[in-house]
């Protein structure tokens, strides 16, 4: 599978504008239920494992984040309330329908 999927990537950048037609460009195909799977696996620990990822990233107030491959962009808002009061975020996704708005 990997394979295939490297070989469908080295094709799109061969031909300009084949990338969409690869399904590599598409993201999650199910954004709604994606934080749901989440906390679901997390066993609802998905705030702590967001507040550790932060952690480890040192976001602190003041801080500009960005985040790229935002997918939902729950991180990205948890991202944005630690780096308040002057702070700034900037998410970012391949797949603009993902991200709420």
């Amino acid at each position: 599978m990997r394979d295939q999927l490297l070989q469908s990537a080295r094709a799109a950048e061969a031909v300009p504008g084949a990338a969409s037609d690869t399904g590599l460009s598409h993201g999650i195909g199910f954004p709604r239920h994606y934080d749901l799977l989440l906390l679901i696996l997390t066993r609802g620990r998905e705030r702590a494992y967001r507040e550790d990822v932060l952690d480890l990233a040192g976001v602190a107030p003041d801080h500009h984040v960005l985040d790229i491959g935002c997918g939902t962009g729950t991180q990205a808002i948890a991202a944005w309330r630690r780096s308040q009061p002057e702070g700034d975020n900037e998410p970012s996704n391949v797949a603009a329908d993902q991200t709420a708005s």
